[in-house]
């Protein structure tokens, strides 16, 4: 999914701009403004950190100038006019140092280290004038007088965030600021200015250091943002390029990558049957081809293919398959159908009734007596309302049918085969399911941020609703809201059961997440 823009957060109308790699297309972007096209220096590049998300990286030092990228159109901070306010926020990632820059403590701090200070941020300037804005305001003298381990950030190779707001009441270069790290003041002010009104079209300095570090945000502000603001904004980031100005972010979904492997394959005259497993989680359905031929979908294993054709050769290959896309084809398999006059040409036979039992709203088991062969059953398969295909379940006599439409009347049909692809009669049985009955589970308690303060009017709350005996999860729900103490608005749905408990998985608009204790659904 690609980043987009979040116009609902607290903050939206005060973003100037939004810069950020998507990590859909690794590509530099401006969240907030169209038509924002970017140029990257030599030396610089966009990667995807598979913590930290898609962002921009030097490689080396990249000269006297240090590497960053530009971007057209800038925007206008006009800093020398009575009235001015600004505030940038970065978001970054330190890589780790080398042996050498921590024996020789130098050129490798991004703010202080050791006694040893040295500008090592970014610089956010016009490049059309050179003048420089925010972050470079911070002078070498005002690290030195407020030089503490609260703003020492040192190849720890983690996630980190800078911001400067910058103010200027009566015009002219009184500009004034202050330094947050991690989003707490750190004490650090200034004074002055670096040459007033600029269009901002460029952040360099991003090799300040040997290593340097990675930039996955940087967010320009037309106001001075508040401590608190500041702080928020900082708990809201997250891995995967998580923030709470952005929508969209999260692991990149990917098609299947695991192993599927097929099993000894059972031929008949006409059919095969087909057991096959899968090494990984991340497959919705499978898909099979025959002698590299057209993909065509394949039931859950063991599953039949029909309409073969009787002493023929053929290639096997069985995918998975998600939302996304499909994954590698399988190792091919070779088998030959048996020849149409075998010597056996009797059917199984099938006899008796379907019998219902666990009915409920989406789901049921139907079961059936065993059939009898001149030779033997190999198995049997059932298709619902008539479907092109039948789903084999091996030689077991009953199926789980399950996902089914609540209060919907199903045509379930079984039939029994043999080696030699001989098929029963059918047995047929109508089965109507429950009807749905809505259950309810309420979170009493409001939703806080870090700092313990109740959320009231959250708005885009996504909660997954997990049974608590088994943790599985039976229902997503997206689009809440908290009333004004905080509290989240009641979950409703035919997948959550009266009486059983539940835990409720909770995530903001804005990252922030967690999970209930156990509340039991009404």
């Amino acid at each position: 999914m690609a980043l987009a823009f979040n116009s609902g957060h607290a903050l939206a109308s005060k973003v100037g701009a939004l810069i950020a790699v998507d990590p859909s297309t690794n590509a530099l972007v401006d969240l907030k403004r169209a038509g924002v096209t970017f140029t990257l220096d030599a030396g610089v590049t966009v990667v995807t950190d598979a913590t930290y998300g898609a962002a921009v990286r030097t490689t080396g030092n990249t000269g006297a100038g240090h590497a960053g990228f530009s971007f057209t159109p800038g925007l206008t901070q006009a800093s020398n006019v009575a009235g001015f306010k600004s505030t940038l926020f970065l978001v970054m990632a330190k890589l780790a140092q080398t042996a050498d820059d921590l024996a020789n403590h130098k050129n490798n701090s991004m703010l202080c280290h050791n006694g040893y200070v040295y500008q090592a941020l970014p610089v956010v300037t016009s490049a059309a004038n050179g003048r420089k804005l925010g972050l470079n305001a911070v002078s070498t003298d005002d690290y030195n007088a407020a030089r503490t381990s609260n703003i020492s950030i040192y190849g720890d190779g983690l996630r980190h965030t800078i911001a400067t707001t910058s103010a200027n009441a009566t015009g002219g270069n009184a500009v004034v600021g202050k330094l947050y790290v991690d989003g707490a003041n750190t004490g650090v002010t200034y004074s002055g200015g670096t040459g007033g009104d600029a269009t901002i079209s460029a952040v360099n300095g991003l090799n300040n250091s040997s290593a340097g570090f990675d930039l996955l945000y940087l967010v320009i502000f037309n106001d001075v943002l508040t401590d608190a603001e500041i702080s928020d904004l900082h708990a809201s980031v997250g891995n995967n390029n998580v923030f709470g100005l952005v929508t969209g972010a999260g692991p990149v979904a990917s098609a299947p990558t695991g192993t599927v492997t097929i099993g000894t394959v059972t031929p008949a005259a006409s059919s095969v049957s087909v057991p096959y497993g899968y090494s990984g989680s991340d497959a919705t359905g499978y898909e099979y081809r025959l002698n590299s031929g057209t993909a065509t979908a394949i039931g859950a294993s063991p599953a039949t293919i029909s309409g073969l054709t009787p002493s023929t050769a053929y290639t096997l290959q069985i995918r998975a398959t998600n939302a996304t896309g499909a994954g590698a084809w399988s190792a091919i398999t070779n088998f030959s159908t048996s020849a149409s006059g075998s010597s056996d040409s009797t059917v199984p036979t099938l006899t008796g009734a379907v019998t219902v039992s666990s009915l409920g709203s989406s789901s049921y088991t139907a079961s059936w007596p065993a059939a009898s062969d001149n030779v033997a059953v190999t198995g049997y398969e059932y298709r619902l309302n008539s479907a092109a295909t039948w789903t084999s379940v091996g030689t077991s006599t009953s199926a789980n049918i399950a996902g089914r439409t609540p209060g919907s009347t199903d045509a379930f049909e079984v039939r029994a085969f043999d080696a030699a692809g001989n098929r029963s009669t059918a047995l047929s049985k109508s089965v109507t399911l429950t009807a749905a009955v809505t259950g309810t589970v309420a979170v009493s308690q409001p939703i806080k941020n870090n700092a313990g303060v109740a959320q009231g009017g959250l708005t885009g709350v996504t909660c997954a609703v997990l049974r608590a005996s088994d943790m599985t999860v039976v229902t997503t729900v997206t689009g809440l809201t908290t009333d004004g103490t905080g509290v989240l608005a009641a979950i409703s749905h035919a997948s959550i059961v009266a009486g059983t408990q539940y835990h409720v998985a909770i995530k903001t608009s804005g990252g922030g997440t967690g999970i209930t204790g156990p509340i039991t659904a009404s």
